[in-house]
This record gives structure tokens, C-alpha cells and sequence, in this order.
């Protein structure tokens, strides 16, 4: 087959593939229930004035900046339905998708299939692209940014720089975990420039030179930057979840992520990580290798493979500096998502190299067997109504809906309805009571349940609590263990009609 149909087939089967994942997130978040953090940037956040917003004057760390605007912005133009305020995310699904093909399009056409593939197929990373968080914003812009860094290294030009900061500014903006990426991507431009210009090349260091055209994008992102990143680290303890170490934190969430849905033993974790260190160390020795060759066609042909190679290791170095000196945790579950495409896109990037030796033909059916399995971990995992880690919110629409039925039966109209919960659901619960405006619900808590209150949404282990025979299960959610009772000692039951025969 010729490269120009190989091309045509690995687009269009990209664009099919594309498509389906879109239009499935896209149903599922029009369908799925609004979770914890969603609500309480809604509650919290969207509110705010634009420049308290971008400026972090609430600074809880709930408060992804990019995204509170957007949803701010999205609920004036289309209302508060739980798809339009997640719209902003599945734009910057499509974002990631289009930026994940062009990393690879000019490559090996027959591996852009598989590399893709392994992209969009995790559900951890591709569900954060379906709730109105910063998450999935952060890594649409993310792989942008990389994009045009590479790009910018092979041909540079003031259109690739505008858009490698643009991308990178909104990337931290969405979330401030990004921060680590910005810093490494311009740590490792200046040594790609240093080994292939100055030590391949023989050209001289000037390092002014080399940097002039960041200095106004830098400005700009200080100027963005500055305030929220300062309050950030004032009023913030840098909780990301991980006290052990980058190993056996942050890689460990890493690979979970991508075997999500199976119960593996902590033994296949460790070999997974030693597999994924021992290609790192693969791709650094065939780095140190050509530069100690100078060789020139590499470093001007696989600088994916270089940059990516770099930035996972300057992430990792960052990670473990910030922990040491500012001790930040290592970052764990959503928070090292991030870390997931990255490895991927490396993985790739080194496929594609392997490709071009001479044993080049085993490195397909690796690439499209892993892809096969990853697919199918996803369809055989992906749920309509859950999100990763907010899987307990999964009922919470459903529950509101049963409660405005059960009271529009049971209760008189007059009578004001108090509803004990578990504080896990009481942002969820708060927010469909504004926007669906059921103003006879009294706001919710995280003060826990009360013989006073009228109805209770809690798990089942909460049941003990409740004296016996004075409440009736309305309804059982089996998947989240939780129920929606009637509390038959408070609740003002409607009194049939009054006879007016005399």
C-alpha cells in the first residue's frame, strides 16, 4: 500500500475512532449525574465576579480557574443543565484527540492507529473529560502545548511559540498542577538546543539567544500567573494525596489508572513500574548514544522521542524537589493523570523509532495487541452513570427526582422538608436544589442525619442509626449501598379529603 493511502486509512479510521469516543462522553455527560466537585465549584466559584475568579481570591484549591469561567460563561449562554456546563471539557476532548493524532500523523503511518487508541482508551483519564472540572481541560491544552514545543523545535516560527505558551498558560490555568509541566517543557528545550545545536552542531551557547523569544509569553504568564500561584502556595498545604515517594506513590497510581477495573496484586504493580523505568532507561541510553555519535538525522528526525523522554524525566525530578523542599505530596488517583498520556505519548514516540530498525516488524503486533486490550478493558468498564472517583454521586439526579415525586405524594405543600445525608452528597444535592429551584427543600449539611429530618439519603452501613420501625426505604441504590428513606415519625403525612355532607 502506498504512504499516501497508509495516510488516508490512519486518518480516517482516527477520525471514526474520534467521533465515537466524543459522542459517547458526550451522552454520557448529558445523561450522568453531577458529582461532588462539580457542584461545589458550581456552588462555590461560578458566581464570583470574573476577576475574583481568575485572580483566586477564594483560593480553595477546588477552584480550577480556567473552568470555573468557562462554566461561568457556559451556564449565561446555555443554561445550567449538567451538558452545558460540561461542555467546556468535551471541547478540550477534542482538543486532546486532534493533538494526540498530530503528534504522530507525520510519522509511521500504521502506528498512528494503535498510539491513538491507547490515548483515548482509559477510562480514568478519559472520564475527567466528562465532568466540569480542570482535569480534562488541563490535558487538552497539555498535549497542545507539547505539540507545538516539538513542532517549534523542528521549524521554528513565532506562530509555534505564540501557541507552545498559549497552550501552557491556559494548561495551568486549569489546573496548577501544570505548572510542572511548563516549567519542564521549557527546562528541556534549552537542553535539546544545548546537545543538538551547541554539541552536535558545534555551534556556540548563547543563551540569551537561544530564550529571547520566550521572554514576552513569560511575561504574559506571570502576569496571569503570578497572583493565584502566590496565593496558592500561601494558603494551601499541597495535598495531592501520596506521603511515601514518587515510586511508591505516584507510579503506582499511574499504572492503576491504566489497568483500572481489574484486581491485580500489588506484585504486578512493582513489575509494571520496573517495566516502564526500564524503557525509560532504554530511551535515555539511545539518546546518550546518538548525541555521542552526533548524529544528525536522529536529532533532527525523532525529537518527539527526545522531548518526551526529557520531560517525563524533569516531571519526575520536579515532583520529588517539590516534595523535598516545599514538601508537597506526590501527587496520586486524579491528581497524577496527568502522567498517563504522557507515558503514552512516549511509548510511542520510541515505537515509532523501533520501527524504523530492521527488526521493525515486531513492534506492530505489540503496539495494536496493547491497544486491542486497552479497548477492551474500556468497553467492558465503561459505565454511563459514574465517573472515576465520584462513583457514590452516580444516583444523587436520580434520588432528587425520586424525593420531588415522593413529597409531591406524601407531603402537604406547605410543609418545608429537611434531608439528612451523608456528607459526601450534600454539593450534589445543594446543586440540583438551586437549579432545579425546589424551594421547598431545606438547604442540606454536613452535619449528618437527625430524627428531625423529614427524609434521609445515606449508605446502608448509616441504617444503624436509625430506630427501627420509624422509616420506610422509598428506594435502594444498589450499585452506591445507598437508600432514600421517609422518616414516618416527622413527616407530615397529607390527610385525605374532608367530607363536606353534613
Amino acid at each position: 500500500m502506498s504512504t499516501l493511502k497508509q495516510s488516508n486509512v490512519a486518518k480516517y479510521s482516527v477520525m471514526v475512532l474520534g467521533l465515537s469516543v466524543l459522542l459517547t462522553l458526550f451522552v454520557k455527560a448529558y445523561i450522568s449525574s453531577f458529582t461532588h466537585d462539580e457542584s461545589y465549584t458550581y456552588l462555590a466559584f461560578i458566581h464570583d465576579s470574573f476577576m475574583d475568579i481568575i485572580s483566586f481570591e477564594n483560593y480553595y484549591t477546588n477552584n480550577h480557574i480556567l473552568n470555573s469561567i468557562l462554566m461561568k460563561y457556559a451556564e449565561k449562554l446555555f443554561g445550567s443543565s449538567e451538558i452545558a456546563l460540561r461542555l467546556p471539557n468535551l471541547i478540550a476532548l477534542f482538543i486532546y484527540m486532534r493533538y494526540s493524532y498530530l503528534l504522530f500523523k507525520k510519522k509511521d503511518s500504521w502506528l498512528v492507529i494503535p498510539v491513538f487508541v491507547l490515548m483515548v482508551s482509559h477510562i480514568a483519564l478519559i472520564d475527567l473529560f466528562g465532568v466540569a472540572r480542570g482535569y480534562g481541560l488541563s490535558f487538552g491544552f497539555m498535549t497542545m502545548s507539547l505539540y507545538y514545543l516539538i513542532a517549534y523545535l523542528e521549524s521554528p516560527g513565532l506562530k509555534k511559540l505564540s501557541l507552545f505558551h498559549l497552550a501552557a498558560i491556559l494548561a495551568c490555568l486549569s489546573s496548577f498542577t501544570m505548572l510542572t509541566i511548563y516549567v519542564s517543557l521549557l527546562l528541556v528545550y534549552n537542553v535539546v538546543i544545548l546537545m543538538e545545536k551547541v554539541y552536535v552542531h558545534g555551534n556556540k551557547y548563547q543563551i540569551l539567544k537561544m530564550n529571547i523569544g520566550h521572554v514576552v509569553p513569560l511575561l504574559v504568564a506571570t502576569l496571569a500567573l503570578f497572583r493565584p500561584v502566590y496565593r496558592v502556595l500561601s494558603f494551601s498545604n499541597l495535598d495531592l494525596g501520596g506521603k511515601t515517594s514518587f515510586f511508591h506513590d505516584t507510579m503506582t497510581h499511574v499504572m492503576i489508572n491504566v489497568t483500572l477495573g481489574f484486581d491485580l496484586p500489588p506484585m504486578f504493580f512493582f513489575v509494571i513500574k520496573v517495566v516502564s523505568i526500564v524503557i525509560m532507561i532504554i530511551s535515555v541510553v539511545i539518546i546518550v548514544f546518538k548525541l555521542i555519535q552526533k548524529d544528525e538525522l536522529f536529532f533532527s528526525q525523532f525529537k518527539g522521542l527526545i522531548v518526551s523522554c526529557l520531560l517525563l524525566l524533569s516531571i519526575s525530578a520536579i515532583i520529588i524537589l517539590l516534595h523535598v523542599v516545599l514538601g508537597a505530596d506526590y501527587p496520586v488517583a486524579r491528581f497524577s493523570t496527568f502522567l498517563l498520556p504522557l507515558y503514552i505519548v512516549h511509548f510511542g514516540f520510541l515505537a515509532q523509532y523501533v520501527a524504523t530498525l530492521e527488526n521493525k516488524k515486531v513492534i506492530y503486533p505489540i503496539m495494536y495487541g496493547l491497544a486491542i486490550a486497552s479497548s477492551i478493558n474500556f468497553i467492558m468498564k465503561f459505565d454511563w452513570y459514574s465517573a472515576y472517583e465520584w462513583e457514590y454521586d452516580m444516583y444523587t439526579k436520580q434520588m432528587v427526582e425520586t424525593l420531588v415525586d415522593d413529597y409531591a405524594t406524601h407531603s402537604n405543600k406547605d410543609t418545608e422538608v429537611r434531608l439528612g445525608i451523608h456528607w459526601f452528597f450534600e454539593p450534589t444535592i445543594n446543586f440540583y436544589r438551586e437549579t432545579h429551584r425546589i424551594e421547598w427543600l431545606d438547604k442540606v449539611d454536613r452535619d449528618g442525619i437527625s430524627p428531625s429530618d423529614h427524609y434521609y439519603y445515606i449508605f446502608k452501613d448509616q441504617l444503624k442509626e436509625l430506630r427501627p420501625n420509624t422509616y420506610e426505604v422509598i428506594q435502594e441504590f444498589k450499585e452506591t449501598n445507598t437508600y432514600l428513606i421517609r422518616n414516618l415519625d416527622v413527616l407530615e403525612m397529607k390527610q385525605p379529603a374532608q367530607s363536606t355532607d353534613e
